[in-house]
């Protein structure tokens, strides 16, 4: 019996992905593990209408659940992968099953960064959002009057600063930047999106440092500031940005990273030196460096889109053919009334080598 391609990892990427096998009518069987309890599902409605009460958790879904088992696709939910073994073309689960593959496709996603333990971050009240799971637990507690902080002034916590509003909580936002949105927007950008929010009543702190957060034993109870000022908190959003899942990768010894820049556009490329290993281009395990006129130091995107256009490079390399570029675009985030818009400039994928996967895309961040 033929070994399947396994896909660590249930994100958007590896749904692409299987949705692309099997347009393609492959006849190579597919196993899927993921952490979570659930189908693959969409990221950023989870910040947005699913926050709100507005949308419910199955059409999150990117395809029903059924459609895996129509298609003959293999599921295994709530287990997590231990290590690779590429001698022996097998992965470890954390049970201590050995599955085998005959390639592998690694959409280990990312995860949210937290607040250390040693400034309060383990403290009852402090949460991201990164998962349905954090919905699900923090949801219940957005009621009206509530005291709400976030820590971060990005798309997270400005989309639920929003939510956070509309649902007649206070909020207070952090940004130890300039402004918010500095990372991945012009300042008219930031400009038009902090005059958003404020009129919404938001307070809205820029140029700002949280030193610790202060509670009662466990509880959450409010945060100091590096100036000293004191702001009393029911509840804190932490939202200061992801950091991709490559231990699994990292562990593997023989897998490589080759990352490098162009003057004009960002641009990334995953080489994979184990034969039949691939990374799902940034939602795996890549730093996306952005690098101008103005020699802007290195940035990480994490980006669904780019998910979706890995779809094509993994599926064409895991039947052994090339690979194309495309232009895309798509909305990057809604906060209030607002979008934010990333156009993606056509890229070059050619494979580095035939025994391993290349993933290669350009993007020019602009709003429209």
């Amino acid at each position: 019996m033929t070994a399947p391609i396994v896909i660590v990892g249930a994100g958007q990427a590896a749904a692409s992905f299987i949705s692309r096998h099997v347009a393609l009518a492959s006849p190579q069987p597919v196993l899927l593990i993921g952490e979570e309890p659930h189908p693959p599902y969409q990221r950023p409605p989870l910040s947005k209408k699913y926050l709100l009460g507005e949308l419910e958790r199955e059409r999150l879904f990117i395809r029903p659940l059924q459609w895996y088992g129509e298609q003959n696709i293999g599921l295994r939910f709530d287990t997590r992968v231990d290590a690779i073994e590429p001698d022996h073309h097998r992965v470890l689960t954390g049970s201590g099953e050995s599955i085998e593959y005959d390639k592998l496709l690694l959409c280990t996603g990312s995860s949210a960064r937290r607040l250390p333990d040693s400034i309060g971050g383990s403290l009852d009240g402090v949460f991201t959002l990164r998962s349905i799971a954090d919905i699900d637990h923090v949801a219940p507690q957005f009621q009206a009057g509530r005291k709400l902080l976030i820590v971060g002034g990005g798309y997270i916590g400005l989309e639920a600063a929003a939510v956070a509003r509309k649902l007649g909580l206070e909020v207070t936002l952090l940004e130890m930047a300039e402004r918010i949105l500095q990372r991945v927007a012009a300042p008219e950008t930031s400009d038009f999106f902090r005059d958003l929010h404020q009129g919404h009543g938001v307070q809205i702190h820029e140029s700002t440092r949280l030193a610790r957060l202060l509670g009662e034993g466990a509880k959450l109870r409010g945060a100091e500031l590096e100036s000293g000022a004191i702001i009393e908190a029911d509840l804190v959003l932490v939202g200061i940005g992801a950091s991709p899942n490559i231990k699994l990768a990292q562990n593997a010894d023989r897998i490589a990273k080759t990352v490098f820049t162009s003057t004009r556009f960002a641009r990334h490329r995953i080489r994979i030196s184990t034969r039949p290993v691939t990374a799902a281009a940034l939602i795996a395990m890549v730093k996306l460096f952005a690098w101008n006129q103005y020699k802007t130091p290195p940035i990480r995107v994490i980006w669904w889109h780019v998910a979706l256009r890995a779809k094509m490079c993994a599926t064409r390399r895991c039947r052994g053919s090339g690979q194309t570029s495309t232009t895309a675009s798509c909305k990057l985030s809604d906060s209030t009334r607002g979008t934010i818009t990333l156009w993606s400039a056509p890229a070059p994928m050619t494979p580095v080598d035939r025994s391993g996967i290349t993933a290669m895309t350009n993007c020019s961040p602009s709003t429209r």
